[in-house]
């Protein structure tokens, strides 16, 4: 076969997989959600949700559905997530302090990536009662600091057949600068403890991880100057 032609289907084939990169639009808002959990103001009736949620490795569709939308504001950005669960009584809910470890518990993930650079990362976890933990991660996720601190507040609403959460995260503590652009990195995934258990995620990563920022898919911000955030 002609070598020019093995590059351009190469080439191609980058191109297209590209083009395939999940992606979300941030509405903006002039109104902040109210912190309740229950995703019932008129901002998160009037966006998309995305779901479609896969086992991160697998790539295999979710046990049970999740589906999360992004509002922002000129200070913050508002993620409500809600999260099909048959057993809410088995909910595992132990961590009630901030930056406790709540990857044991049924959890909500948020993975934001400013510079979208495939090396670093905000990551949020939030738990049915409303803990938060957060951290910023370097070196393609491999090292953390937990001592990071965004801002983060969150209240969570547990339902007959699911619970919800609502997350703000200020912009001010996102390590924002004058050069940071409105177009993102982002992965939400879902930590499932009750039988059977399972890790859900946005994003297929094609590892057991969800903090995989090459992989992440993209947040477009509305016009932002983020100078005023920096």
């Amino acid at each position: 076969m002609n070598r020019l032609f093995c590059v351009c289907i190469v080439v191609s084939s980058l191109a297209a997989a590209a083009d395939e990169r999940a992606s979300l639009t941030a509405a903006s808002v002039t109104t902040r959600p109210t912190m309740d959990g229950r995703l019932d103001d008129a901002c998160w009736q009037a966006v998309d949700r995305m779901g479609g949620f896969v086992e991160p490795q697998s790539g295999e569709s979710a046990g049970q559905p999740t589906e999360f939308s992004i509002v922002c504001t000129e200070t913050a950005l508002y993620v409500g997530v809600r999260l099909e669960e048959p057993d809410v009584a088995g909910l595992q809910a132990r961590c009630t302090a901030h930056d406790d470890s709540l990857w044991r518990d049924d959890c909500v993930e948020i993975f934001l990536a400013p510079q979208d650079d495939g090396m670093e990362f905000v990551q949020v976890i939030v738990n049915s009662l409303g803990t938060t933990w957060d951290a910023y991660v370097t070196q393609m996720g491999i090292s953390s600091d937990p001592a990071f601190e965004t801002g983060v507040d969150a209240a969570a609403h547990v339902g007959t057949n699911f619970w919800s959460v609502e997350v703000e995260i200020p912009l001010a503590g996102l390590g924002l600068t004058a050069a940071t652009k409105p177009k993102w990195g982002l992965n939400v995934a879902r930590e499932k403890k009750t039988k059977p258990p399972e890790l859900s995620s946005w994003i297929h990563t094609k590892v057991p991880k969800f903090g995989i920022p090459s992989t992440f898919g993209l947040l477009t911000l509305p016009p932002r100057d983020f100078r005023r955030n920096a």
